[in-house]
């Protein structure tokens, strides 16, 4: 498991006044903590979907810093509903429930479809800052690389049933996903010198050159 790290939680007066950008830089398990703190509370959760490409630019290397820890706290989680059945089962169960409140919410709803828009720009403007200018000549070459990136965890049915079927089912669907995160830790822990290079471009440095 991930090395513990001494997270103190701070008043949600402190969150609620804390800007997007700056939310999701803070640790995964510490915003676990924190909605887990508003549920408590009968709070609202937060939600700061996708945002715009631009504004979070400056914060591209830090958000691939924080990703190994986050994924690698997140793969942890996983493995504990994998290793329990009856923690996997309430898994499943909260994804079932909370996907049939979020069906007959009308602003939950207006919510997804909005992000689904600015998912797309945002991936565009990304493409476009990073010289991946010819995504839209080569739209088949770039949909081949996302999915190899994302390959499928689930049937490609046109269905959005991740929660589907039975238990077991649904454990092989986690575990695919595990090993889609296991593939995006083990370019993180990259060699340093091509990692570094990474980083640099994200912070609008010059490249250095990949050391293979």
């Amino acid at each position: 498991p991930p090395a513990t790290k001494n997270l103190t939680l701070q008043s949600q007066a402190v969150y609620e006044a804390m800007p997007s950008s700056e939310f999701t830089m803070l640790p995964l398990e510490l915003r676990d903590l924190i909605s887990a703190e508003r549920r408590k509370q009968g709070l609202k959760q937060f939600q700061y979907g996708w945002g715009d490409y631009e504004s979070q630019r400056p914060n591209l290397k830090r958000l691939i810093q924080n990703s190994a820890d986050d994924l690698a706290y997140l793969r942890h989680r996983l493995v504990d509903h994998l290793t329990d059945r009856s923690k996997l089962n309430e898994f499943q169960q909260i994804i079932v429930s909370t996907k049939a409140k979020n069906k007959n919410d009308p602003k939950m709803r207006k919510w997804k479809e909005d992000q689904v828009q600015l998912m797309g720009q945002w991936i565009a403007d990304y493409f476009n800052d990073a010289g991946y200018e010819q995504w839209a000549a080569y739209p088949e070459l770039f949909k081949a690389m996302l999915i190899n990136a994302f390959p499928p965890i689930d049937a490609l049915d046109a269905k959005h049933a991740i929660e589907e079927g039975t238990l077991k089912e649904f454990e092989n669907k986690q575990i695919h996903f595990m090993g889609v995160m296991d593939s995006h830790l083990a370019l993180l822990n990259r060699p340093a010198q091509i990692r570094e290079a990474y980083l640099q471009l994200s912070s609008g440095g010059k490249a250095l050159q990949p050391a293979y």
